[in-house]
């Protein structure tokens, strides 16, 4: 598990210097230099192991201390129940910063703790309702469960104001800006239910990607 996926720690090799030292073709296109095959494509890599670990045995893990931006709701929450999918949450952080097109976090810029819960939980689950509904939520401690958004609105009035105004993260990203099956993989990857969010290989098999 990486638990620090961000735009820092990615790694992008965009074949600029390939470009400039350019050399002729093979049959297939791949571009030949120093007798190697050099790919005219965009190489992503992962750096920045700092705070990566094995997953340990059984649910409990160790806990992260260090939150981010791009922290899945699990670590924002203290929670030690964590796996891989805690990756692909930072993952869809990412995409959906490259969609906004404005060079800020989206649920950034990096602040406290709660400040950052809170303007992620107003995007992905206003009334806290479906962190709720996962299995390790009964873990967490109460001081962290205190700070979800919308602990001092009646459910009536919280359920009247989605309703009114829709899903917080489509107005976020119209149909203009992504089709139905680009935002079932960002909502699919931006789900504070640790349990129902894609992992990277279920990501993967989704229409958009094809």
């Amino acid at each position: 598990m990486h638990l620090d996926i961000r735009p820092e720690n990615v790694i992008l090799d965009d074949g600029t210097e390939d470009r400039t030292e350019r050399r002729p073709k093979n049959k297939k296109g791949a571009m030949i230099q120093d007798g190697e095959l050099k790919e005219d494509a965009i190489v992503y890599k992962i750096g920045g192991f700092g705070i990566s670990r094995k997953k340990e045995q059984g649910s409990k893990q160790s806990e992260v201390t260090i939150a981010t931006a791009y922290s899945a709701p699990e670590l924002l929450l203290h929670s030690c129940e964590y796996d891989e999918r805690a990756d692909t949450w930072g993952l869809g952080c990412i995409m959906a910063d490259l969609l906004s097109g404005t060079g800020m976090p989206t649920f950034g810029p990096d602040d406290s703790e709660e400040k950052i819960m809170s303007k992620v939980f107003r995007v992905v689950d206003p009334k806290s309702k479906k962190i709720k509904d996962w299995a390790g939520y009964s873990g967490i401690a109460a001081e962290w469960k205190s700070k979800l958004p919308g602990k001092n609105k009646s459910r009536i009035e919280a359920g009247l104001k989605t309703k009114i105004l829709g899903d917080p993260l489509r107005r976020r990203f119209l149909f203009w800006r992504l089709s139905s099956a680009g935002f079932e993989v960002l909502s699919g990857l931006l789900e504070s239910n640790p349990a129902k969010r894609l992992t990277a290989a279920e990501a993967l098999e989704k229409p958009w990607f094809q």
